[in-house]
């Protein structure tokens, strides 16, 4: 079974990639708006170093969440939850 949601998040992270790579200025700005805050020192600066760990971690912690997901929905799924009467 395709779930949509996973598709719709799955293209959104990468336009979302896309546009911050494109229009770095744009998206901190964006970014200073959702935040309420005006950093203007504030810069992009990310080494190779930054982003290869980044990308580690992240992928660590993604990991981590859908594990956490396909525990919980499996133990539900298999009825394993007593309910309280």
């Amino acid at each position: 079974m395709n779930c949509p949601a996973s598709s719709a998040s799955r293209y959104f992270g990468c336009f979302s990639g896309l546009l911050l790579i494109l229009l770095p200025a744009v998206m901190l700005s964006m970014s200073w708006d959702m935040l309420h805050l005006k950093l203007a020192d504030m810069g992009w600066y990310v080494t190779l170093i930054e982003a290869v760990k980044g990308l580690f971690s992240w992928c660590i912690m993604a990991g981590a969440a859908a594990w956490l997901q396909t525990a919980i929905y499996n133990r539900l799924q298999r009825g394993d939850v007593r309910k309280k009467e």
